[in-house]
């Protein structure tokens, strides 16, 4: 379908000399309340993905629907500036993006994409509230339009060896699993051989001090949080948080090469693209404070030679 900008504000981006144009349809904004600016995540068509609207900076043109999700973007993008937002009582850096120099958004009333309308009716600032990862997800939901497409992003076969074995292997290399975790409704088992080298690996990194223990696995029909992300074939998997020195939250946090912040929590992306989902925060109606784990399908060691 056609989305309808202004003649005007259309010559105005092709007017303006050394800045980047961009164009796409906005999945998620997020209010950085300390920078005082907002990080829009985009779908692009042309331009970067990341990108900031500041008051003050950011010329808004028609029809000025740019602090919600759910609208078509165009305009140009300058220098970038970072995005700092306190989680848990704590300033985070979420990381340094373009600023929009000037922008126009669609007509909510005309605009539609894969079944969703412009217009959002939760007067939430920040856009439509992302899902807790244990909970089911269609398609159409932005929040998994946000996440990387590296990390679980393909669902190898299962392992193909018992659960007895796999959890053997598992503690032969460090690796605990939670007492009482069911070896039928969440076996460690039914998870793909990158999974398991990937948490071993993590644990090898990780080191002595690092606490690891797999709390949740591939779960089943029956389970009572199954399936969310995780099941048979599939990279993810939960861990206990380990917050003391040395231990695996300071790892994953002082290791990571980038991280962002969502409703679901912080997520902490490795060099070789393993991703690790901080769940302490904002979550409602999840399972508790923990690592939600998406291993790259194409699993590297954390650290090689």
């Amino acid at each position: 379908m056609t989305v309808v900008f202004s003649v005007f504000f259309l010559q105005q981006v092709e007017a303006t000399a050394g800045q980047t144009p961009f164009g796409g349809f906005s999945i998620l904004v997020i209010n950085c309340d300390i920078s005082r600016n907002h990080w829009i995540i985009q779908t692009p068509v042309a331009g970067p993905t990341n990108i900031i609207y500041q008051d003050g900076i950011s010329q808004l043109y028609e029809y000025g629907n740019i602090k919600k999700a759910g609208n078509w973007l165009l305009g140009n993008v300058s220098v970038k500036v970072p995005c700092w937002k306190e989680i848990g009582g704590d300033p985070v850096h979420l990381g340094d993006f373009p600023v929009i120099t000037i922008v126009g958004t669609s007509d909510p009333s005309k605009v539609a994409r894969s079944g969703q309308t412009g217009a959002d009716d939760s007067g939430d600032e920040d856009g439509p509230e992302p899902r807790p990862d244990d909970e089911e997800t269609t398609s159409n939901e932005s929040s998994d339009n946000t996440r990387p497409t590296g990390p679980g992003s393909e669902t190898p076969a299962e392992n193909g060896r018992s659960e007895a074995e796999v959890r053997a292997e598992l503690e032969a290399n460090g690796v605990e699993v939670a007492p009482g975790l069911s070896p039928t409704l969440s076996p460690v088992s039914k998870l793909p051989n990158n999974a398991i080298a990937g948490v071993e690996d993590l644990k090898e990194d990780c080191g002595p001090n690092c606490d690891v223990m797999i709390t949740s696995g591939a779960r089943q029909p029956g389970n009572p949080t199954a399936p969310g992300e995780h099941g048979t074939g599939k990279p993810v998997f939960d861990l206990n948080k380990d917050p003391g020195p040395g231990g695996l939250d300071e790892y994953i946090v002082n290791n990571a090469s980038s991280n962002y912040a969502d409703r679901a929590g912080t997520h902490y992306v490795m060099p070789n693209g393993d991703e690790y989902l901080d769940e302490n925060y904002g979550v409602t109606g999840g399972t508790g404070a923990h690592w939600h784990v998406r291993i790259n399908a194409d699993h590297m060691p954390p650290t090689t030679a």
